[in-house]
């Protein structure tokens, strides 16, 4: 799944235009935007509001972000793909912050357990 994003025209660092990297080419979004994959990075680029949806004619905003969110149980099952310190704690979980940005709601431990695969063994 991929999403359009481009960097926030309203949000100024020291006054200039906010700079949003993409961390595999390191080249900033340009002003009219990039197809970029979905992935945590560039989730908490939109929840810190350095990224921005490009909309098009046909494309409501509300919808847009809806459809770009994953269920609780995808969320857990990327982190779990990605394995790294970004995505679980230190005791192996998906980290809490991270669903939330992946889900867009906010996601406690409880319902991160309730919602783990158990381990049969």
């Amino acid at each position: 799944m991929s999403l359009h994003l481009k960097p926030n025209p309203d949000k100024k660092v020291d006054g200039k235009p906010v700079s949003v990297p993409d961390p595999i080419t390191g080249e900033p979004l340009q002003e009219d935007g990039k197809v970029v994959p979905k992935s945590t990075y560039w989730l908490r680029r939109l929840q810190c509001g350095d990224a921005v949806h490009v909309v098009t004619a046909k494309t409501d905003v509300n919808e847009d972000i809806e459809n770009n969110k994953m269920s609780l149980e995808e969320a857990i099952a990327h982190c779990y793909e990605q394995g790294t310190d970004e995505f679980l704690t230190k005791s192996g979980q998906p980290d809490c912050h991270v669903l939330s940005s992946l889900t867009g709601t906010k996601v406690t431990a409880a319902d991160r357990d309730a919602a783990t695969p158990k381990q049969e063994g």
